[in-house]
This record gives C-alpha cells, sequence and structure tokens, in this order.
C-alpha cells in the first residue's frame, strides 16, 4: 500500500523522539505519554499519506527538515452567545429546576 514505509519512517522518527514516553501503535494509532498540570496523558496521533498533499516550497533537499509549508492555516472566530439564545437558555434551566 502507497505510503507505508514513508509512514514507517516516520513512526520510528516519532519513536526517537519521545524515546521512553512512547507508547506504540494500536489500531493504526500512535500513543505517546505528555503531561498536563502536572498529570500523565496520553495522546494519540494518527498518520495518513493524503491524496491531495499541502503545496511545499522546498528550501533544501527533500531528506532534510527544513519544508515549508505554503498553505494558510485559516483563523477560526470564537462563537458569540448572542442575547436570544442566553434567554432561551435561562428559559430552559428554570423549566428544568436547574
Amino acid at each position: 500500500m502507497k505510503g507505508q514505509e514513508a509512514k514507517g519512517k516516520v513512526i520510528k522518527i516519532i519513536s526517537d523522539a519521545f524515546g521512553d514516553k512512547f507508547i506504540g501503535e494500536v489500531d493504526k494509532k500512535l500513543y505517546v505519554w505528555s503531561e498536563e498540570d502536572g498529570v500523565p496523558v496520553q495522546v494519540s496521533l494518527s498518520l495518513t499519506v493524503p491524496k491531495n498533499p499541502v503545496e511545499t516550497t522546498a528550501t533544501n533537499v527533500p531528506d532534510s527538515n527544513k519544508i515549508e509549508f505554503t498553505q494558510e492555516v485559516p483563523t477560526v472566530q470564537a462563537a458569540e452567545i448572542t442575547e436570544k439564545e442566553k434567554q432561551i437558555a435561562e428559559d430552559l434551566l428554570k423549566r428544568l429546576g436547574l
């Protein structure tokens, strides 16, 4: 299957980078240990080989770690609750006795 060798190389790099914090691969996901507020948490990573790769500008040979992504990441606006929505929520809480 296309990309298996490439994914294997990436898994090796991730495994080496995380060292003893690399847990392994389960159901096509990689698992690593991280930490949040002093508590260990597991993070899972999915690897896929995209059908439509993002455009890149290689600043040197492909085997190096210097690839610049040229695709812009869209800015996401935080959702704002309208006064009408606030009133609906308050009415619902009152009817539920909460």
